[in-house]
């Protein structure tokens, strides 16, 4: 094979491997959106209040973790005032977005590879939920971290 073969070839891979993403991406971008601007982040924080203190986390950042990695951290630093988080606090939060980020995405990716999506968003799910559990408590028992965020 030549390399303008290849090139080309790997060219069209690439081209729909982005198409297929693309398709999953927008429409949940533009459901989240909807989804902010429509109240449900202050409708959804009380809900999810119990839940995010058992991380020590403030109920809107429930909200953040559904939406993914990027709305969630323009959320964080939009509706939760800086100053009234710790390092901790962020370090926390990161590791639950860390588990959780682009899960539709990904699941729907690694769907397609033959995992079954219920077992494997339960994996996630439930691995980063028991890890910032883990964290929060070390850092809850030591201090750690426990300097404001700047």
């Amino acid at each position: 094979m030549t390399k303008s073969r290849h090139v080309m070839r790997r060219t069209r891979d690439f081209a729909a491997v982005y198409w297929q993403l693309v398709r999953i991406i927008v429409p949940v971008a533009l459901l989240t959106e909807f989804l902010a601007r429509a109240g449900a982040i202050e409708a959804a924080a009380p809900a999810l209040a119990p839940l995010m203190a058992f991380y020590g986390l403030p109920g809107e950042l429930a909200f953040a973790l559904l939406v993914g990695m990027w709305g969630g951290f323009t959320i964080l630093f939009t509706l939760v005032p800086v100053s009234s988080l710790t390092v901790a606090d962020m370090t926390v939060f990161s590791s639950l977005v860390l588990f959780a980020h682009a899960l539709p995405i990904e699941q729907r990716i690694i769907q397609k590879a033959g995992p079954g999506f219920v077992v494997t968003t339960a994996l996630r799910l439930a691995g980063g939920l028991i890890y910032a559990a883990i964290l929060h408590q070390v850092f809850a028992a030591t201090g750690w971290l426990s300097a404001p965020l700047d």
